[in-house]
């Protein structure tokens, strides 16, 4: 085998094992946020309230972007922040969301959000009318 037969067939070999999901920000600044997202599952916890397991990518600085759909299905009403594309999916950036802080726990992979202002619909106090 050639030299360069050799390289491309490391070529071939290498780059689908190098494949990252296609980030596509939609929001100045969330270019290399996004680029650099890692891909996981975590145990979501929100106030406390078991969430279930789901896919979300951690930034390099440790944010974590999780898709919208999700937080719409754990009761979220109104998403803040920018939008960012991965692999063609809304995400949001739990550091961007208004009112909500969010702590990772490397053991157990569990990632406890907690939302005071955009509480979830379900959490959200009754008004007394």
């Amino acid at each position: 085998m050639n030299v360069r037969a050799g390289f491309l067939l490391w070529l071939c070999l290498a780059l689908p094992a190098a494949a990252q999901p296609t980030a596509q920000p939609t929001a100045p600044g969330t270019a290399s946020t996004a680029a650099a997202a890692e891909p996981m599952v975590v145990r979501i916890t929100l106030n406390t309230e078991d969430k279930g397991d789901h896919f979300v990518a951690r930034t390099a600085d440790g944010d974590f972007l999780v898709k919208e759909a999700d937080l719409k299905a754990m009761g979220f009403r109104a998403l803040t922040g920018p939008v960012t594309l991965l692999d063609g999916e809304a995400h949001r950036s739990l550091r961007s969301m208004e009112g909500v802080r969010a702590a990772f726990k490397e053991r157990g992979l569990v990632l406890a959000i907690d939302a005071d202002a955009a509480w979830p619909e379900r959490a959200r106090p009754a008004v007394g009318s």
